[in-house]
C-alpha cells in the first residue's frame, strides 16, 4: 500500500513571487503535455519506461526548472495515462486523448 498525502500551503506571495510561481506551472504543464502526449503515441504506461524515454529530453527543453520536475511530470503523466486507459476500456472518456485541466505540483523523494 502507498501512502499520499495533499497538502495545501497558505502563504502571502508578493507579485514578483506570484509571476515566476505562474511561470513555473506554465513549463510545467508544457512538460506534462509533452509527456503525455509521447506516453499516448508510443503506449508508455509504466513510469520507469517513461522515465528512461523523456528524462533527458525534458530536462534539455526546460533547462530552467530543477530535475525533480522532470522525475515528477513523467510519475504525473504515467499516472494519468494508466487512469485513461481504465476509463476508455469502461466506455467513459469523451475525447481521443486526456486533458490537462488541473495541475499540481508534485513533491518527490528522488535526491
Amino acid at each position: 500500500m502507498k501512502l499520499t498525502r495533499a497538502i495545501k500551503v497558505e502563504g502571502i506571495v508578493s507579485r514578483g513571487n506570484l509571476a515566476v510561481l505562474r511561470e513555473v506551472y506554465s513549463m510545467y504543464k508544457s512538460m506534462l503535455e509533452h509527456a503525455l502526449n509521447h506516453a499516448l503515441e508510443n503506449n508508455v504506461k509504466s513510469f520507469t519506461k517513461l522515465r528512461v524515454k523523456l528524462y533527458r529530453k525534458l530536462r534539455s527543453m526546460f533547462p530552467k526548472l530543477p530535475s525533480h520536475y522532470a522525475y515528477t511530470v513523467c510519475q504525473d503523466a504515467s499516472t494519468r495515462v494508466k487512469s485513461f486507459f481504465k476509463l476508455r476500456r469502461k466506455g467513459l472518456t469523451y475525447t481521443d486523448k486526456p486533458e490537462v485541466r488541473r495541475i499540481s505540483l508534485w513533491l518527490d523523494d528522488h535526491p
